[in-house]
């Protein structure tokens, strides 16, 4: 994919590591970090933040699926990796080629995995997800017990992890999350009543790792936070956490228009003034959404701009009438710091009616990253 050189994401490396070690003060030497690195890193570059990571000896990743996983172990990664999604009969080999970790949760699966092991006379790690109320993959809290005696039983099969995943610790009120805690907590009681101690076991999100220290258990599972970003306004500010994307472009053109002149598609902005209307080369095909159009704000030599008129597929159009000294070439800041002046990732997703995973997952391939350490 061709790459826009006028647009580009600066990522601090330096930032991820300084989150990943407030993660570790906070939840304490004791508690394993897997830290998630899934769709690129969260849009970070999933080699890159890896490499960052491992720098400050995480225990383990997790991945999305088997592409992302061999996608690390062909960049020279050998730490161990968790893939989080289900897989086919036909992925089961590469997994065991690979020495990637996948989660079972189901018997043909698993029985799969054993048959392949032993033909390759190997073992294979596995990790159980048990669904304690996201409704989504897993086996149910109230199976998950027999589920996993009789998964034990297979040979060239080894249970290295059992976890469960939160559907609203992010949420101001944690009474369902506290009930998912309850039932994975008397999940593992049963296992271990029948002499079954996965040496993992995790629950815990990035809202968890801020808010629910009951959900630690021997490991923890953070995405955003590692990132710098808040899941969303109702979880405490309980780590410092440092934003390590900044998106950034040029100013490609500046032209004068008067007052009462119409700007950009269906007309939805037309100018109560003189002014100067700059052209930004970024638009919904490179991930700076088409919600923020008449909404936005842009930082152009330390101050804000607003954007005006609807976000175009591969153009935004901005007004920086209050600042004279604008010009061709300028660089724009569309979240990140120019200056003394920031714009969060936090804010622009509550403009934009979303969430900061997908603002930050949505930057297009064909932005380049910008690395610094």
């Amino acid at each position: 994919m061709s790459t826009n050189k006028a647009v580009w994401a600066v990522i601090d490396l330096a930032a991820i590591r300084h989150n990943l070690r407030q993660i570790r003060e906070k939840i304490g030497p004791s508690v394993k970090i897997i830290a998630v690195v899934k769709a690129d890193g969260y849009g970070h570059g999933m080699l890159k933040v890896s490499q960052a990571l491992l720098r400050e000896k995480v225990n383990a990743l997790a991945v999305a699926d088997l592409e992302e996983g061999i996608k690390l172990r062909e960049g020279g990664i050998n730490t161990p990796v968790l893939v989080l999604g289900p897989f086919t009969k036909g992925q089961v080999k590469a997994f065991l080629h690979y020495h990637l970790t996948p989660t079972v949760v189901e018997e043909g699966m698993a029985q799969e995995l054993s048959r392949m092991a032993k033909n390759l006379q190997r073992q294979i790690g596995v990790h159980i997800n048990i669904d304690t109320g996201m409704g989504r993959l897993g086996i149910s809290y109230e199976r998950a017990v027999s589920f996993i005696e009789k998964i034990r039983s297979l040979e060239g099969i080894r249970i290295e992890g059992v976890y469960t995943h939160f559907s609203s610790a992010e949420e101001k009120d944690k009474t369902f999350s506290l009930l998912q805690i309850e039932r994975f907590r008397r999940a593992l009681e049963s296992l271990e009543k029948r002499g079954i101690n996965p040496p993992l076991r995790h629950a815990s999100n990035s809202a968890a790792v801020l808010d629910l220290a009951e959900s630690y258990f021997n490991a923890v599972r953070p995405g955003l936070a590692i990132y710098g970003y808040y899941p969303s306004p109702f979880v405490s500010r309980s780590l410092t956490l440092r934003p390590s994307m900044s998106l950034r472009c040029k100013i490609t053109f500046i032209k004068r228009v008067p007052s009462g002149t119409s700007i950009g598609y269906g007309r939805s902005y037309v100018t109560c003034r003189a002014t100067s209307i700059a052209i930004l080369p970024i638009g919904y095909a490179n991930g700076y959404p088409y919600s923020l159009s008449n909404r936005a704000e842009v930082l152009v030599r330390g101050r804000r701009a607003p954007v005006r008129g609807r976000i175009c597929m591969d153009q935004t159009l901005i007004d920086v009438g209050h600042i004279r000294e604008a010009k061709v070439g300028d660089e724009v800041v569309l979240w990140g710091t120019q200056g003394r002046e920031s714009i969060s990732v936090e804010e622009v997703s509550l403009k934009a009616n979303t969430i900061p995973y997908e603002l930050l997952t949505n930057v297009g391939k064909g932005v380049r990253r910008v690395y610094k350490e």
